[in-house]
């Protein structure tokens, strides 16, 4: 499936993130950050697991 974006504006669009630091003394070690993405692809209008393989609804 191919999906053509419309032509750029300026739309705003918030991700919901979670950050993860872990600490190696005083100083950051490392940094994980967790992005939805299923929310960023809703709010332009995808619904990824409505379009992924799997069980179909049996109504």
């Amino acid at each position: 499936m191919i999906y053509t974006w419309p032509q750029l504006s300026r739309i705003t669009i918030e991700f919901r993130v979670v950050d993860f630091w872990r600490r190696e003394g005083d100083l950051l070690g490392e940094n994980w950050m967790l992005i939805d993405l299923l929310d960023a692809f809703r709010k332009f209008g995808v619904e990824l697991l409505a379009i992924l393989p799997g069980e179909k609804d049996s109504s």
